[in-house]
């Protein structure tokens, strides 16, 4: 972000913490794209402002001893950490980001044996993806206690621990999501998948949950069931996310996470639009086409909302924040 911007954000607390969940832009010195002018023939020009609320997302990391088996040339861990690192940085001015790991050595209400099948302490969605890194490397530093060396997988209390996050007053109730990454069943939480339930609840909260899947998994019924309830399944079996190698992983969280941050394209006009030919977007002053697959439009027809598709939003997922701004013109060409 530059000097030209001014950004006001309104923060939105979780369990834990806070986070910028809207966010409203406006110029603040007056200055303008250079063929701005142009466009408005001259004539007078608004900046109008605008809404954006960046979806949220909480990773549930598995860190069982089994994440520690060879995938391709590092370990199924490393590489889910990596691909974590990777797609929070490119996505760091669309997705907030939050973490949980499980098994982890904090006591909760649900369970009472630390070291085997607790969830982790939930760090809420982070408005710096450096903080939400941080958090998924914590276990990396010896002077952090962290359950690695244990074999079970309390998939159900990370879960749990996710909807109370969400659950919790103040907490934002539209754009929530969960990213399960795993490399197998639950292991704990008693009989049955409680872990579905869990999912199920997420999802009456609207809460999607994407399930991924690393390492050669069967058919497994109670990870297909989750994927099943979480509302975001692959559509054919075995309807989780699998992911067979580092690359396989990078593609399909990346995809996941892109679907994701396509909810940050939609942008609610805080003025009303009586003209549409008379507003212009332009996004790091190069004016954005209306119109067309990768272009931009109304998207109802009170025009109180704009909605930026393929390629213009992924060049707004690549911009600084408050690099987009909407114009409207008296005069036009």
């Amino acid at each position: 972000m530059t000097g030209r911007h001014r950004i006001a954000a309104c923060c939105l607390a979780l369990a834990l913490g806070a986070c910028r969940q809207t966010v409203v832009f406006d110029r603040a010195d007056g200055s303008l794209p250079d063929d701005l002018a142009d466009y408005c023939l001259d004539g007078d020009r608004d900046v109008l402002q605008y809404t954006q609320r960046p979806p949220n997302v909480i990773v549930a990391l598995d860190r069982s001893s089994s994440m520690n088996a060879p995938f391709g040339a590092v370990t199924e861990i490393k590489a889910a950490l990596a691909t974590l690192d990777d797609v929070s940085a490119r996505y760091q001015t669309s997705v907030r980001f939050g973490f949980v790991e499980f098994p982890g050595v904090v006591s909760t209400a649900y369970c009472s044996d630390d070291y085997r099948c607790c969830a982790g302490r939930v760090t809420p969605p982070f408005s710096d993806y450096q903080a939400f890194q941080f958090a998924a490397h914590n276990c990396d530093q010896p002077s952090f206690a962290c359950a690695t060396t244990s074999d079970e997988r309390p998939t159900a209390e990370a879960l749990r621990a996710c909807f109370d996050a969400y659950a919790q007053a103040g907490s934002p109730k539209g754009n929530r999501y969960v990213l399960l990454v795993t490399d197998g069943a639950p292991t704990c939480g008693g009989s049955g998948c409680p872990a579905q339930t869990m999912v199920g609840n997420l999802r009456d909260a609207n809460v999607m949950t994407f399930v991924v899947v690393l390492g050669n998994v069967a058919n497994n019924a109670c990870l297909r069931d989750m994927a099943l309830a979480g509302g975001a399944d692959t559509k054919t079996s075995p309807f989780y996310h699998s992911a067979i190698s580092p690359e396989t992983l990078s593609a399909t969280v990346s995809k996941i996470v892109g679907t994701i941050a396509e909810d940050a394209c939609t942008l609610e006009l805080w003025d009303p639009v009586t003209d549409p030919d008379q507003i212009s977007l332009f996004l790091d002053t190069a004016r954005i086409a209306r119109g067309g697959p990768n272009g931009w439009d109304f998207a109802d027809k009170d025009r109180s909302w704009i909605t930026l598709q393929g390629a213009a939003c992924e060049q707004l997922h690549a911009a600084s924040a408050g690099a987009l701004d909407v114009y409207r013109c008296s005069v036009h060409r």
